[in-house]
């Protein structure tokens, strides 16, 4: 076989063979991507602690959204404002309970 044939077999196969390699390669990533972010940070940060957290929102947007949870607070949906706050229940009771400084 001529190398021509060869290549243009090979151009016609990898359509069929182009999303086993894709999942294949997928998988392998979701596998081995923890571990490897693990290294990473430890080279990158040492294996103290590193805290991650939420970008701060503005004091008008906590007073907004605590007067939001005033308004909607029923004494029994803490868990369900909780949830879509992104807040702890028990600061949700807290703000709810509180009444000039959210």
């Amino acid at each position: 076989m001529s190398e021509y044939l060869i290549r243009s077999l090979a151009d016609a196969c990898v359509p069929l063979l182009a999303p086993k390699v894709e999942a294949a390669v997928q998988a392998v990533v979701r596998e081995h991507l923890a571990g490897a972010l693990m290294v990473a940070i430890r080279e990158q940060y040492g294996n103290g602690t590193i805290k991650l957290g939420a970008p701060k929102i503005t004091r008008n947007e906590r007073r907004q959204r605590a007067d939001t949870i005033r308004e909607r607070y029923t004494g029994r949906n803490a868990m369900e404002l909780a949830r879509e706050f992104g807040l702890h229940p028990n600061h949700v009771r807290r703000l709810a309970n509180q009444r000039f400084k959210p």
